[in-house]
C-alpha cells in the first residue's frame, strides 16, 4: 500500500512520507522527494536471510516460497538472485495462497527437490500452519522464516510446534528484540498506558515520529513540503531507539544487524540464536 500511497502523496505537492514499515525498494526507487524508509529495504534483507542460512544453517540448496503478495515475492525474488549469485542451488521457487487451511502437498512438493533448506517469505498465519505441518511431516530440511513471521500471534497459530529444532525466523530486529534504555523506557510507557506490548515495529514507528520533530526543530518549525522534505533529509539522529537515523539521498537509512530467532520453552518465546555482525552470522551469547 505504501507505493500507491507515495504516488498519491508525490502528486499533491511531495507531501512528507515516512514508513515504518514498508520494505519494497521500489518505494525509494521513484525519484521522489518526500519518501523516507525507518526499515530496511527487501535487496537488504534477502542477502541476510539467505547468508544465515547458507553460514550458520549449512545449506547449499535452498528451497523458496511466497504467497505473491508484494513483500513475499519481492522478498522471494531478492532471497533466490542473492542465493544464485551465493552459488548456492534453488530446487523450489513457487507460491502458496494465503488463507487456504493446508499446505501439506506444498511442503511435500518442496521435499521432491531435496533441499537443505526452505525459505518462506510470506507473513505469519500461513508460517504457523506451515510450522505445524512441517513438524508433522518432519522433512529432512530446515525451515525459516522473515521478518513478516515474527509476530507474537505466530504462536498462537504455531503452537508447541515452533520450537522444533529446525525452525528459525531471521529478521530485523523488531521491538521485541531492541535493547537499550530508551527502547526498554518505551516498552514499559506503552504498556502501562494502553495495557499491552506495543507492536512489532512501534520502535520504528516512535523513531519515525522522532524524526519529524527533529526536522522541524532544525527548519524553525516551517511546514512547506519542500522545506521540510529537506529538513528530513538532513536529520542526523545518533541515539534513536532503533540506532542512528540518517537518510541517503533517496529517503534510505543503513540497514540494521539482522537477527535469527528461534522459539523455547512453554508457552514458547522467541529468543535470539544469532546475529549478523559485519556480514558474518555469529551465535547470540
Amino acid at each position: 500500500a505504501s507505493i500507491p500511497e507515495s504516488d498519491i502523496l508525490h502528486r499533491s505537492g511531495d507531501l512528507p512520507f515516512i514508513t515504518a514499515a514498508s520494505s519494497n525498494p521500489k518505494f525509494t526507487e521513484q525519484g521522489y522527494d518526500n519518501v523516507f524508509r525507518m526499515v530496511s529495504r527487501d535487496d537488504a534483507e534477502g542477502p541476510a536471510d539467505v547468508s544465515f542460512i547458507k553460514q550458520f544453517l549449512k545449506a547449499t540448496k535452498i528451497a523458496i516460497m511466497h504467497d505473491n503478495t508484494t513483500y513475499a515475492k519481492g522478498l522471494a525474488d531478492s532471497a533466490k538472485q542473492a542465493a544464485q549469485a551465493s552459488g548456492m542451488t534453488v530446487t523450489y521457487f513457487d507460491a502458496i495462497t494465503p488463507g487456504q487451511k493446508d499446505y501439506t502437498a506444498a511442503l511435500v512438493k518442496v521435499g521432491t527437490g531435496n533441499p537443505d533448506a526452505l525459505f518462506y517469505t510470506g507473513y505469519y498465519p500461513e508460517f504457523g500452519l506451515l510450522a505445524k505441518e512441517y513438524v508433522s511431516l518432519s522433512p529432512s530440511y530446515k525451515l525459516d522464516g522473515d521478518s513478516a513471521d515474527v509476530d507474537p500471534s505466530v504462536i498462537k497459530v504455531a503452537g508447541a510446534a515452533l520450537t522444533n529444532p529446525g525452525i528459525t525466523i531471521t529478521t530485523l530486529p523488531t521491538t521485541e528484540f531492541i535493547h537499550n534504555a530508551k527502547n526498554d523506557k518505551f516498552t514499559s510507557e506503552y504498556q502501562s498506558k494502553y495495557g499491552g506490548a506495543p507492536g512489532d515495529y512501534s520502535s520504528y514507528e516512535y523513531d519515525g515520529m522522532m524524526t519529524l520533530a527533529q526536522a522541524l526543530k532544525n527548519d524553525g518549525g516551517k511546514t512547506d513540503a519542500k522545506s521540510l522534505n529537506a529538513a528530513i533529509h538532513g536529520v542526523k539522529i545518533s541515539d534513536g531507539i532503533t540506532g542512528s537515523i540518517a537518510f541517503d539521498g533517496k529517503g534510505d537509512r543503513p540497514a540494521p544487524e539482522f537477527l535469527a530467532v528461534h522459539a523455547v520453552g512453554s508457552p514458547p518465546a522467541f529468543q535470539p540464536i544469532a546475529i549478523r555482525q559485519n556480514g558474518t552470522w555469529v551465535a547470540s551469547s
